[in-house]
């Protein structure tokens, strides 16, 4: 029997003119809805990697990133005369923790090893050309997944305008690691593990083509030649 060939692959656009295609591959990747409630739609590629990246920074630029800003307003409860964070603030996360649960992350990392390139160029755009965006991906999963697991309620204090983690230890953290201590135990608990999957998928697709390195991803991202085949750039 003939040898069927390989099924061609459709170029990938420029980073400037990927905002359609991205739009049409998330929206039926988390749905219409999500997308419209839980995101900002425009520049998906340079807001996906400008969130990443900044998650281990103290302070997020909260109007350039790719997940719209959790409803609602922050909810602190008194217990015993001491301010902690309200046991009802873990329900503003829940569309972002539901949506979380819903995703393949096979099916997701597949989208994002096939636009890969157009991640690596937003990332250099960031004054990184030399360093790949999938290295800190998996840099940054691991910071989160670093982020201690707290007995709560956690107590808080407002020194000034803004409260603060009473614990100097948790007011050193991460924005990354203090949104996952905010949105509660439990909610943090499903988010790492999907964290975990998402990592775990990384490695699988590594190698599957064809990587050596154990359970830790190979920092060479995976790329699309021109010619549609899958390589290793060194």
């Amino acid at each position: 029997m003939a040898q069927q060939p390989d099924t061609p692959v459709e170029p990938l656009p420029t980073l400037n003119d990927s905002a359609a295609a991205m739009t049409e591959v998330f929206t039926d990747l988390l749905g219409a809805d999500a997308m419209r409630a839980l995101f900002n739609p425009d520049e998906i590629v340079r807001r996906f990697v400008l969130t990443i990246d900044t998650l281990p920074n103290k302070k997020l630029p909260r109007q350039q990133l790719l997940v719209k800003r959790v409803a609602g307003p922050f909810l602190v409860a008194d217990e015993g005369g001491q301010r902690v964070i309200g046991p009802d603030n873990a329900a503003r996360y829940a569309p972002y923790v539901q949506l979380a649960m819903r995703i393949d992350a096979k099916q997701l990392v597949g989208v994002y090893v096939r636009f890969y390139p157009l991640f690596q160029e937003a990332y250099a755009e960031l004054g990184t050309p030399n360093a790949y965006f999938n290295d800190r991906l998996v840099e940054v999963i691991d910071h989160l997944l670093a982020t201690p697991t707290v007995a709560e309620p956690i107590r808080l204090v407002q020194p000034k305008v803004f409260y603060e983690y009473a614990d100097p230890a948790l007011e050193r953290l991460s924005a990354g690691q203090k949104i996952l201590l905010r949105m509660g135990s439990a909610n943090a608990g499903q988010i790492k593990e999907k964290l975990r999957e998402i990592r775990r998928a990384l490695i699988g697709m590594s190698q599957q083509r064809g990587d050596e390195g154990g359970d830790v991803p190979v920092p060479d991202p995976v790329m699309q030649a021109p010619e549609g085949d899958w390589k290793i750039v060194p």
